[in-house]
């Protein structure tokens, strides 16, 4: 059976442009107050514009009718982003950006008017007031900064609430990698949360969220903050000491995270003397680290034990050396990579150990969850009285070491 051929398809046009579209511009007027911006909004996609304001105005000068004093959507709120454009600009002066992104809050009642006027018209496609009003003041801020706009993990985010007028700015944060001695015993790794706050920052710690500068995380924090004008800083630790040990040699290796800051470069000297505490080697980081790395270090450890010990007896601790420890309820395992003591008294020793990250050092001394352990080496109860590190080394993926822990 034959059949008609189908009708040639018409070509999709884009509105014709602004010329086009200006009688029904001129239609749609005559039923809504609506301004330059808005009524450019309804048209650009078919215009195929990317500024609505602009073509909201040729839109108007071709029609031949006057913007009206207040519009029936916005209410005026596309005439009033110059002032909340300055305000932008005055609060990201002192801050150092390549890249931004804005966000903004309108009221319901705009944003239901805008929605009704789309809905109308069977506007279809057509960009919302939000959209429009976040893209006019990236524009307006970009022209003033010479910044570029950029939504994926931008330098500084803008956020404009219009319902007040109030304008708040957040930075990408900036990663910093280290490492510090210790020199001064006493001195613990942590810091105590803010009483006040708990940690989220206030006026009472000046915004840092911790009690005060009394241990290595305190000193590290004002150092670091100060140097990026940064408001908080979290840590990643390769390991902890306790408060009487020390770390020297290569020091530790730490990762620091920089809330809101205001640099995103700092020249920072090769060793800072932060007293009792030497930072090594700070340098910002392309990229936050990924998982916690693993990492070797050697532990000096002073051990007391409970009867006099005799030469053979600590010649089996040097036997330890290669050994791998299980301890817990996990049976997690840990190396001794090496080994070495010397006497220092009849109950005395010093006990050297290069092992993994996360060793449980003391109990590997004490027992009794840790298997081989000192004391059961020895046949006699023994403690550790004291435990410095030095050079810990992290260890490439796939190259042994341990987790922190």
């Amino acid at each position: 059976m034959a059949t008609s051929p189908r009708p040639a398809r018409r070509p999709h046009r884009r509105g014709g442009g602004a010329s086009g579209l200006a009688g029904e511009a001129a239609a749609m007027r005559a039923g809504e107050d609506l301004c330059d911006h808005c009524m450019g909004r309804a048209f650009m996609v078919r215009a195929g514009a990317s500024d609505a304001g602009i073509l909201g105005r040729r839109l108007r000068r071709e029609g031949g009718y006057a913007e009206p004093a207040r519009c029936a959507v916005c209410r005026g709120l596309f005439a009033r982003l110059g002032e909340h454009c300055d305000e932008m600009v005055r609060l990201a002066g002192a801050t150092e950006f390549a890249t931004f992104l804005v966000g903004a809050t309108l009221r319901p009642s705009v944003l239901d008017a805008d929605d009704s006027m789309r809905s109308r018209h069977g506007l279809r496609g057509t960009p919302g007031i939000k959209s429009d009003v976040t893209r006019t003041l990236s524009r307006m801020f970009a022209r003033r900064t010479r910044a570029r706009a950029e939504a994926s993990s931008p330098d500084m985010t803008l956020k404009v609430d219009l319902r007040d007028g109030a304008v708040s700015i957040e930075t990408r944060p900036v990663h910093v990698a280290a490492r510090y001695t210790k020199e001064s015993r006493g001195l613990p790794q942590r810091q105590g949360r803010c009483e006040s706050c708990g940690g989220r920052g206030c006026v009472a710690c000046g915004r840092r969220g911790i009690s005060g500068t009394c241990s290595v995380e305190g000193r590290l924090a004002e150092f670091l903050c100060g140097a990026f004008g940064a408001r908080q800083a979290r840590f990643t630790w390769c390991g902890t000491e306790e408060r009487g040990g020390t770390v020297s040699g290569r020091g530790r290796p730490f990762f620091a995270r920089l809330s809101c800051p205001s640099r995103r470069e700092a020249r920072l000297p090769r060793r800072a003397d932060l007293g009792g505490v030497t930072v090594i080697g700070a340098r910002a980081m392309r990229s936050p680290p990924g998982a916690a790395p693993r990492f070797v270090l050697t532990a000096s450890l002073s051990v007391r034990a409970e009867e006099d010990i005799g030469d053979e007896a600590l010649g089996r601790l040097r036997a330890l050396r290669g050994g791998v420890t299980d301890y817990g309820s996990r049976m997690q395992r840990r190396a001794i990579h090496s080994a070495s003591v010397r006497r220092s008294s009849p109950r005395e020793f010093a006990l050297t150990l290069r092992v993994d990250g996360g060793f449980p050092i003391r109990r590997f001394v004490e027992g009794p969850d840790v298997s081989p352990n000192v004391s059961d080496t020895l046949e006699v109860r023994c403690s550790c009285e004291r435990a410095d590190f030095a050079d810990v080394d992290i260890r490439p993926a796939g190259r042994g070491g341990a987790r922190s822990g």
